[in-house]
């Protein structure tokens, strides 16, 4: 008597979703791959399979992998992971195996991007600057699961919603960032206060950030004449007079002023009339 030994492996196919939907992930997010192991020819799940992830080749250790069963497994994956740290497109591969039945394999493709964080270093906010003057901002992008700087980023700068062009602009390395504003450009016009830059980071496979910083735009100013003028002999109860003129160096007259006495040893009583 002969006997005839028969191999039958099963046909089977692997179908993945991915949980929640992204055209792309920050590399502080953790998403959920859901694994559908179907033996094709009965129309049923496949249990107890081994799963196994390669990243670019790599095999890749996920966060947790759960068989639920009826051929259904989770792959939990940690964007913040080493072996994503360059950020960008990723080909994972998913394998499922069993004995006697045909392994199957999915590729999906994964674009991990750093999260990021843009914070100004100096000057304080508010800060106060005279026309004629020049300042710098220093601000430093930081990637957040790395906790490193960020270096070759691009840095635009816009004021009032148009873009602004800087006296310089300096990348010192390590995310460190260095910014001279011009106090009389043009582009902020006649108009001084508080005015409000726009200052935004990005590189590619990196979120973008942006920071407002706000400073006090002053004019300067003059008192004519602005030399010490001797008042002469003043009998006690009788007044004296000084007059002058406070405008800012475009001749243009400033009214409502502060003013104060900055030094009166001799108990002067000051009143202004303007």
């Amino acid at each position: 008597m002969s006997y005839i030994v028969i191999g039958i492996t099963g046909e089977t196919s692997l179908d993945v979703s991915v949980m929640p939907v992204r055209n792309f992930y920050y590399s502080t997010e953790v998403f959920n791959i859901t694994a559908y192991f179907n033996d094709t020819a009965r129309n049923q799940g496949i249990n107890g399979a081994t799963i196994d992830i390669d990243v670019d080749g790599s095999v890749y250790s996920p966060l947790s992998l759960f068989d639920y069963g009826n051929g259904y497994y989770n792959i939990t994956v940690d964007c913040s992971d080493p072996i994503f740290s360059n950020y960008g497109s990723f080909q994972m591969r998913i394998n499922a195996t069993k004995l006697n039945y045909y392994k199957s394999v999915d590729s999906s493709f994964e674009l991990i991007v750093g999260n990021t964080t843009l914070t100004r270093l100096s000057p304080p906010l508010n800060s106060p600057y005279v026309s004629g003057e020049s300042f710098n901002i220093t601000i430093f992008y930081r990637d957040v699961v790395q906790d490193s700087g960020i270096n070759g980023a691009t840095i635009d700068i816009d004021v009032d919603g148009s873009v602004y062009t800087p006296l310089s602009l300096f990348d010192y390395g390590n995310g460190y960032y260095n910014i001279t504003i011009d106090v009389d450009n043009a582009q902020f016009g006649s108009t001084y206060g508080f005015r409000t830059i726009k200052i935004n980071a990005s590189k590619t496979h990196y979120n973008n950030v942006s920071i407002d910083f706000i400073f006090h735009r002053q004019i300067s100013t003059k008192i004519a004449p602005n030399i010490f003028k001797d008042l002469g002999s003043v009998i006690r109860g009788l007044n004296v007079s000084y007059t002058f003129n406070y405008s800012d160096t475009a001749d243009k007259p400033i009214t409502q002023a502060s003013w104060s006495i900055v030094n009166n040893s001799d108990g002067f009583v000051a009143y202004l009339e303007i």
